[in-house]
């Protein structure tokens, strides 16, 4: 039933990415979803089949730009089953506190989160991006700082992205870790 209301594919990326940057403005916060509205249908086209999707924006409270332990749980943070905080009550984490009930989702997710590791969150395809996205921005960062009289914070400016790619550097042994004591996964295998 959950397969024909949620994209898990969607649902699980957007978590682990939110996992792996160590979020700390969601999950109450920054969340938006999407769907088409229809009933469910196995044959439409991707993103046109009445499934919710989830649409991962504004994580500048990740990658320890604001003191973010390197360390921090996040995959504990974003299931907490009880207790209550502001910035994490209950209901964000309903969702993924009860699909991790199901070891077929906890495959899948554990599967994802491995690949994901592997790939999109490997260190030195990080600092490939972040120097794509540098070099764009870069050449306007010192008249952007003088407009808004922000003098002197191109300097800043480079030293948080120093620390993003410090902090990227060590958060995957740290994830692994995460998921080996949250469903007690036991050693780690490498495969090639």
């Amino acid at each position: 039933y959950i397969k024909t209301k949620v994209d898990i594919e969607n649902f699980i990326d957007y978590q682990i990415s939110n996992i792996f940057f160590s979020n700390r403005d969601w999950p109450r916060n920054n969340v938006d979803f999407w769907r088409v509205r229809k009933e469910y249908d196995d044959f439409a086209e991707y993103g046109q089949d009445g499934r919710y999707r989830w649409l991962l924006y504004d994580t500048d409270f990740g990658f320890g730009l604001y003191g973010q332990s390197v360390s921090h749980n996040t995959l504990e943070y974003a299931s907490q089953s009880s207790g209550y905080t502001w910035e994490n009550p209950l209901w964000a984490t309903f969702m993924l506190r009860n699909l991790i009930k199901s070891e077929d989702f906890v495959i899948q997710f554990v599967n994802r989160f491995a690949d994901l590791l592997n790939t999109t969150f490997l260190h030195a395809r990080i600092i490939e991006e972040t120097s794509k996205i540098r070099s764009v921005m870069e050449p306007g960062m010192q008249e952007h700082c003088e407009r808004w009289n922000r003098n002197g914070e191109i300097g800043e400016w480079q030293n948080q992205i120093n620390t993003m790619l410090n902090w990227a550097a060590q958060r995957p042994g740290h994830q692994r870790q995460h998921i080996i004591q949250k469903f007690d996964a036991g050693e780690e295998y490498n495969l090639n």
